[in-house]
């Protein structure tokens, strides 16, 4: 997982039109939804040093999947509702919004937060703005595979006034300088057997350094997990082997 950098800094912004976010809204119906969560890629996830046990989530309604269009596919990855003052903010990873092949942004891109079997219990939300990383739009590095992405409303309606969010923190190292590293939490859709993408999974884990000067944690989500937020506390993720109800904080950009 990279750590979390400021936008504001060194980013690449995009935005779409009205037009376009009305035509992704038509777009992703219950059977399209339903299709690119049947993803039947595997992910290459790297076997953990020390694995850490996946559960089920009962789910975040702050959380939830990023559907757009890449290469002629129905595809997902994870995004989650950031606190802004505007309160259309996500975060995610940024070859999420940005087709890498191309530089063009994904075709169709719309988040449904808090999503369960393909259902959207609060809405479509099609993308608005984008802005990735300039390090990433030049590298594809993983370690800077992070943006963030601006909503349409809804019916007058802000992303945040109905689902909530967590607040983001910046340049926060995730391996402190010095003691011991803290648990951290994931949550995510994965795809890859023996998950559907249709349930939120999270995982638990320490962190630790990896090569390409990125930090892992213990936990193979795999395909339609990219984009998955961290939290240092969140409300009910998984510790101990629990789930336990603590503050909301995000800690990191997306894994």
């Amino acid at each position: 997982a990279a750590t979390a950098a400021d936008p504001a800094a060194g980013a690449e912004t995009t935005t779409l039109s009205t037009a376009a976010a009305q035509e992704a809204t038509g777009y992703w119906t219950a059977e399209r939804r339903a299709d690119a969560l049947a993803s039947e890629e595997a992910a290459d996830a790297p076997a953990a040093s020390t694995p850490s046990r996946l559960v089920e989530h009962p789910g975040l309604t702050y959380v939830g999947v990023l559907f757009y269009v890449a290469d002629g596919r129905n595809r997902t990855c994870t995004a989650s509702v950031v606190d802004t003052a505007e309160g259309d903010a996500i975060a995610t990873a940024a070859h999420c919004l940005v087709d890498a092949r191309t530089g063009d942004p994904t075709r169709l891109a719309t988040f449904v937060p808090g999503t369960k079997d393909a259902q959207a219990p609060h809405g479509l939300w099609p993308l608005g703005a984008r802005s990735v990383t300039a390090s990433w739009t030049r590298t594809h590095a993983t370690a800077d595979d992070a943006g963030f992405a601006r909503v349409h409303s809804l019916d007058g309606r802000r992303l945040e006034d109905v689902v909530s969010a967590a607040r983001p923190v910046f340049d926060r190292p995730l391996l402190p300088a010095q003691g011991a590293a803290g648990a951290l939490s994931v949550l995510g859709y994965p795809e890859a057997a023996p998950y559907s993408g249709h349930r939120l999974v999270a995982c638990a884990g320490i962190p630790q350094r990896s090569a390409h000067h990125t930090v892992s944690l213990p936990c193979a989500l795999g395909e339609g997990a990219g984009g998955a937020p961290i939290y240092t506390r969140g409300a009910r993720v998984p510790v101990g082997g629990e789930l336990r109800p603590e503050l909301r904080s995000v800690v990191a950009s997306p894994a």
